[in-house]
């Protein structure tokens, strides 16, 4: 029970102070050590077989497996590489000891299984479904900020974004002394050509003329926004008065 405990806290350790939480080798090493421990949980039962108390293994073992299906359920080979040993046990005790091979016995045994299968597709059902509501709220939350920061027809920034980067922009530039650049336009006779050639036209030439501005810009730092109808807005942050005259 000792040599259990301390591999135990050991391997808990181990998993608790790595740095990182989904290295490859954290993942091997977490099935090493669970079919370690279950191991030396069966060499326990063949303890309790030698000195005569068989009657324990049962209630034992099923205390173990029904531990690590809810603890372990999320991972069908880590459950399997900490319950199979334990099974196989259970198998051997019986072959070891045939008398205990009741109608009983047998009865509990598949009452156990189906217990544990049953259990494990409940809590692996509700566990994907809650991570597929977390999926779905982190989308539903990335498109209410899409809708909150970018301009609905052309799909870059509009007022309300451009006036958050602006300032984040001004503050950096104030506390490094960085250069700052706005480019501002404006599309003369839009509205001539939107009495022209109608709204949905108006609306195309809107979207080529976002789509021209955002490949004239430098990099994704540059941010272009709608300022608003006709107008558009380029920030370029770093931009001296040459590349600003550049980008124009």
């Amino acid at each position: 029970m000792g040599l259990i405990l301390a591999v135990s806290s050991s391997a808990i350790f181990i998993l608790r102070m790595a740095h990182d939480q989904h290295a490859e080798w954290l993942s091997k090493f977490l099935y090493g050590a669970l079919l370690c421990i279950s191991a030396l949980w069966v060499g326990c039962f063949y303890v309790f077989l030698a000195s005569g108390d068989s009657r324990i293994v049962f209630p034992f073992a099923a205390l173990l497996i029904f531990t690590a299906l809810i603890s372990l359920y999320f991972d069908g080979r880590v459950l399997l590489s900490f319950t199979l040993p334990i099974w196989i046990s259970i198998l051997v005790c019986n072959f070891i000891y045939p008398s205990d091979l009741t109608v009983l016995n047998a009865l509990l045994y598949l009452l156990l299984a189906g217990l544990f299968e049953s259990g494990r597709r409940i809590l692996r059902g509700w566990f994907v479904l809650a991570i597929s509501r977390e999926q779905e709220n982190r989308e539903l939350i990335k498109r209410l900020q899409d809708l909150a920061n970018n301009d609905p027809l052309t799909g870059i920034a509009n007022r309300r974004s451009f006036h958050l980067l602006l300032e984040k922009a001004m503050q950096r530039q104030q506390q490094c002394g960085t250069p700052l650049s706005l480019v501002m336009l404006d599309v003369d006779y839009f509205k001539k050509y939107n009495d022209h050639y109608g709204h949905q036209a108006g609306d195309e030439c809107l979207v080529k003329i976002a789509q021209c501005l955002v490949e004239a810009t430098r990099s994704t730092h540059d941010a272009v926004a709608r300022f608003g109808g006709e107008e558009f807005i380029i920030l370029l942050p770093d931009a001296v008065e040459k590349q600003a005259i550049e980008v124009a």
